[in-house]
C-alpha cells in the first residue's frame, strides 16, 4: 500500500494569463557554494531542483493589488530632487 501523497506538478507559466504588474526582482546575491562533487554540493543541487519544482510557478504569479497597495502605503514618501 502506497501511503505517499503526490501533488500535481506545477505547469510552466507562459505569461499570457495575466499582465505583468512590476519589473522582475533583482537576482539574489550569490552565496559561496560547496565544492563540486562533495555531498554538500549534491544536496544543494537537489534542494534547488526540489524548491524550483515545488514553488517555481509561484514566482511567476502576479503580486495582488491589495499587497502592492499596502507596501506602497507603508513606504516613506519619496523626496523630490
Amino acid at each position: 500500500m502506497d501511503t505517499t501523497l503526490s501533488r500535481p506538478r506545477p505547469q510552466p507559466d507562459d505569461g499570457r494569463d495575466a499582465p505583468a504588474r512590476s519589473a522582475p526582482a533583482a537576482p539574489a546575491p550569490r552565496q559561496a557554494t560547496p565544492r563540486s562533487g562533495t555531498p554538500a554540493a549534491a544536496f544543494d543541487r537537489w534542494l534547488r531542483r526540489e524548491l524550483a519544482r515545488l514553488y517555481g510557478a509561484a514566482l511567476h504569479e502576479p503580486v495582488p493589488d491589495s499587497l502592492l497597495r499596502m507596501i506602497t502605503e507603508a513606504l516613506p514618501p519619496r523626496r523630490k530632487r
